[in-house]
């Protein structure tokens, strides 16, 4: 049961640790009952070869770490979003295999998906979701995956959690996905009239 964190390098640095640490302690605590065996600090090492630019950290653990690997990052071109419904749909640990994810999404027939979950809205299939109604953010309250992105931004008071239906988005202007690669700020704004209802 491979797990994956994935980490923002920008400048050379490694983004938000803490908040990817918290994570993978719980996930481990949960899933092998041996949290806190991984210190991500000091296990990603920045190979030369990586510029000042925008890279994608892939770390892969179970009980250790198995794989560290780094890629140059760009984003993903969303022009339309599906809205997918699927009530036995589980993802609560950010695991390597994504099998239930992939087939809603290539399925969809759009570029992205959004997912209900028994009435209530969740997630893409690769980010949480920020949704504004021109002044707050918000943020459906029951995702499929506690991001680290969006763990941050809830602790600031940026995000606020709300249980979202379907019904819900129409009183909101536009949305963003957000992800540890893709924070909020940086983040493209997408037009309501994208998602496909």
């Amino acid at each position: 049961m491979m797990l994956l964190e994935t980490i923002r390098i920008y400048r050379r640095k490694a983004e938000n640790l803490p908040w990817h640490q918290a994570r993978l302690e719980r996930s481990q605590t949960a899933l092998f009952g041996n949290g806190g065996t991984i210190d991500l600090e000091k296990a990603i090492r920045l190979p030369d070869r990586l510029s000042e630019g925008l890279y994608k950290c892939r770390v892969l653990y179970d009980t250790e770490i198995r794989e560290v690997n780094f890629a140059p990052y760009f984003p993903k071109e969303i022009q339309t979003v599906a809205l997918v419904r699927d009530n036995d749909i589980s993802y609560p640990h950010k695991f390597a295999r994504r099998r239930q994810l992939n087939h809603l999404l290539k399925f969809s027939g759009a570029d992205e998906i959004i997912i209900v979950k028994n009435g209530l809205v969740t997630d893409t299939s690769y980010s949480n979701l920020a949704f504004s109604d021109g002044e707050k953010w918000y943020t459906p309250a029951n995702p499929l995956l506690e991001g680290t992105c969006r763990a941050r931004l809830i602790h600031a008071g940026v995000l606020i959690p709300a249980e979202l239906m379907i019904s819900d988005l129409s009183v909101f202007k536009t949305f963003k996905l957000i992800n540890a690669m893709l924070p909020l700020e940086e983040s493209r704004p997408l037009p309501m009239s994208i998602i496909r209802f």
